[in-house]
């Protein structure tokens, strides 16, 4: 079969080293510009031919990711078009249930949920997220470090050998059909993909579309996303009136245990105790979502939310601590955004009674390629009289000075003025 593959940033290299391994005569083309040599000579080398347009030649299959243009295609014609996350999941092949979670916020921290609450039920988990390449068994074991989520890098994953028995796999922008649990954390902001031809809600509804067997979505997303289900799939929602939803009673403090109350319909309201190392009131929707999915595996609710007892919470996500006298919350994330920043100084203010943070912002770091916009902020500082200082984390001195912060070169700077420090980093891929 003659195939097109558009796009080598987002993993449509792996994609055409596994149609060309099935004899297939494949052209891969870098629609960006961003690959390296050393990636186009290996592709050369196993026989696929490498460009930067689309060539005006027929194929049998083109396969591009749901975010491409069509205008990439040039005069290009085509037999039959797949996603980048339809390929996925006719390629790969995995033993044993598999998770698939998509969304605009909390896709890496529901995973890490789930896999945690699977292997303290004795499961070996191999997960993909943001955070890496992840083996659950006795301990967690990394494989790897900062892994993109674009579906393609589940080809990665699947050619581990891992003595496994489930999967729990983070993808951007929709799921592949691998899924017996597909996981929508929410919709968010519906931006436009694809040059404006598409929209973000076309390429999560894949999740649903695609699912074998149970789809999770929030509860105030149920029309939404119902259309888009197939018939003789469970559906299970979370959130506030939904199957499961967190509910905490405050005030709370920085660094201490919490009660959590969650309310499984039609089961009852099960308490646990959540560990004090992480802001839990931004977890309680990860975990209303991971205990929805939960519920198809045979795991009685109460055992499951008092699981959650043990949870560590997600390195880089809502972490606390304390040098010296100075709280510091800090979030190194791709997800850091205008948005999670306000909403952590509203989740600050209402539960913890914080009226003094310090918020240090790092726009950029390694691995990432979208910057954090700081023009986000401005509304952030209108609505929140808390943030007593705004600080520009900027080592190397490349950053140009910004309106509302202060730059400074090392955090350290800064941990006497305020006794809350909020410390976010966009970093990571995406």
């Amino acid at each position: 079969m003659k195939i097109l593959i558009i796009d080598m940033t987002h993993g449509g290299d792996l994609l055409a080293l596994e149609y060309a391994e099935r004899e297939n005569d494949v052209t891969c083309v870098d629609c960006y510009g961003t690959s390296s040599e050393e990636k186009r000579v290996l592709l050369e080398e196993k026989g696929i031919r490498c460009m930067t347009t689309a060539p005006d030649e027929d194929f049998d299959l083109l396969v591009s990711p749901i975010h491409c243009p069509d205008s990439f295609l040039s005069n290009t014609r085509y037999e039959s078009r797949k996603t980048f996350h339809e390929a996925v999941g006719e390629l790969v092949v995995f033993r044993g249930m598999i998770f698939e979670v998509t969304g605009a916020r909390g896709k890496t921290t529901t995973c890490h949920i789930l896999s945690f609450i699977l292997n303290r039920f004795g499961r070996t988990i191999a997960q993909l997220s943001s955070r890496g390449i992840h083996f659950y068994d006795e301990g967690i074991e990394t494989i790897e470090e900062w892994v993109s989520i674009a579906p393609p890098s589940i080809l990665k994953v699947s050619r581990l050998e891992l003595p496994y028995d489930h999967w729990v796999l983070e993808v951007s922008l929709g799921g592949t059909g691998l899924a017996d649990v597909g996981i929508i954390t929410t919709l968010g902001e519906n931006y436009p993909i694809a040059a404006g031809s598409r929209t973000a809600f076309d390429g999560k509804k894949q999740m649903m579309n695609l699912v074998k067997k149970v789809a999770v979505i929030p509860e105030e997303e149920r029309e939404l996303w119902t259309p888009q289900i197939p018939p003789g799939i469970w559906v299970s929602t979370f959130g506030e009136g939904g199957n499961v939803n967190g509910v905490l009673d405050g005030p709370l403090e920085l660094g201490s245990d919490v009660e959590v109350r969650f309310k499984c319909l039609p089961l009852g309201e099960f308490s646990t105790t959540l560990k004090g190392n992480f802001l839990v009131p931004i977890y309680l929707r990860p975990m209303a979502a991971a205990l929805a999915g939960l519920k198809s595996c045979g795991i009685p609710m109460p055992q499951l939310c008092e699981a959650l007892k043990d949870f560590p919470g997600v390195p880089g996500r809502g972490e606390v601590y304390k040098e010296g006298e100075t709280w510091i919350i800090k979030d190194h994330n791709p997800g850091v955004s205008g948005h999670s920043i306000e909403f952590e100084i509203s989740i600050l203010e209402k539960f913890y009674g914080v009226d003094d943070v310090g918020l240090v912002i790092e726009p950029t770091a390694k691995r990432v390629r979208e910057r954090l916009d700081l023009k986000e902020m401005d509304l952030i500082f209108d609505v929140h009289d808390s943030i007593k200082g705004a600080y520009l984390l900027n080592p190397e001195g490349k950053e140009k000075e910004v309106k509302n912060f202060t730059s400074i070169q090392d955090i350290g700077e800064v941990m006497d003025r305020h006794p809350i420090i909020l410390w976010c980093t966009k970093g990571g891929f995406i």
